[in-house]
C-alpha cells in the first residue's frame, strides 16, 4: 500500500510540472499577450492614461511655479497620477507591438510581435530608439521615481532641487506620440489629422506654461 501510495504522489507532482510548464510555455509563446488591435480594455485605457497626461500638463507647471507647500488633495491626486502610469509600465510588458519588417503572407495574429521577451527587449531599448517605436521604459520609469521622498533636505538647495525635478515629469507628455502612433495604425487616421492634432496639443500645452 505505501509503494503505491508512493507512485500516485510522484504521479501527481509530474502531473503538477507538466501543468506548470505548460503554462509557463503558453506564457512564452505569448497566448497571454495583449493585441492593441479593436482590444476595448486597452482602449478604455489608453483614455485613463490621456486623463492623466491632461492632468500633468494642466497641474504640474501651476504646482511646480506657484505653490510652496502641496495641499493633501492634490498630494493624494499626483499619487493617484503616478499610479497610473506606474500600472501603464506594466500593461506596457504585455501588450503586443506590430512587426515592422510584416510581409503580404503575413496573417492577421502574426502582423503582432506576442513573445514577451521580445516585447520587452524593444519596450527597454535605447530611450526613443527604432523611431520612436522602443525604448520607452527609461522616460517612463524615470518619470515616476518620487523624487520629494527621495530628497529629505530642507535647505533651500534641496527644494529647489525637488521642484526641477518634478519637472522632469512633464516627459509623460512625449507617450503622445506613442499614442498617436497606436491611433493612427489602428483607426486609419491620416498623417495630416494626426498632424494636425500635434500642433493643436502642442499650441494649447505653450499657452498655459
Amino acid at each position: 500500500d505505501a509503494v503505491a501510495f508512493d507512485c500516485v504522489s510522484q504521479q501527481q507532482e509530474n502531473t503538477s510540472l507538466r501543468q506548470d510548464n505548460g503554462c509557463f510555455q503558453t506564457w512564452w509563446r505569448g497566448d497571454y499577450t495583449i493585441v492593441p488591435e479593436h482590444n476595448l480594455l486597452l482602449d478604455v485605457w489608453d483614455c485613463i492614461v490621456i486623463f492623466g497626461l491632461l492632468l500633468t500638463a494642466i497641474v504640474l507647471p501651476f504646482e511646480v511655479a506657484l505653490i510652496k507647500e502641496t495641499p493633501l488633495r492634490l498630494y493624494i491626486v499626483d499619487k493617484a497620477i503616478d499610479l497610473i502610469f506606474t500600472i501603464d509600465i506594466v500593461v506596457t510588458f504585455n501588450v503586443a507591438y506590430i512587426v515592422t519588417n510584416e510581409t503580404a503572407s503575413m496573417t492577421h495574429q502574426e502582423r503582432f510581435e506576442r513573445r514577451p521577451l521580445l516585447i520587452a527587449r524593444q519596450y527597454m531599448a535605447f530611450p526613443f530608439s527604432d523611431r520612436f517605436r522602443a525604448g520607452w521604459f527609461w522616460p517612463d520609469c524615470f518619470t515616476v521615481i518620487p523624487w520629494e521622498l527621495l530628497i529629505t533636505g530642507t535647505d533651500t538647495r534641496s527644494y529647489r532641487l525637488v521642484r526641477i525635478l518634478r519637472l522632469v515629469r512633464m516627459l509623460r507628455l512625449v507617450r503622445v506620440i506613442k499614442l498617436f502612433k497606436r491611433w493612427h495604425t489602428y483607426f486609419g487616421f491620416s498623417y495630416a489629422m494626426m498632424t494636425i492634432g500635434k500642433c493643436i496639443a502642442a499650441s494649447l500645452m505653450a499657452l498655459h506654461w
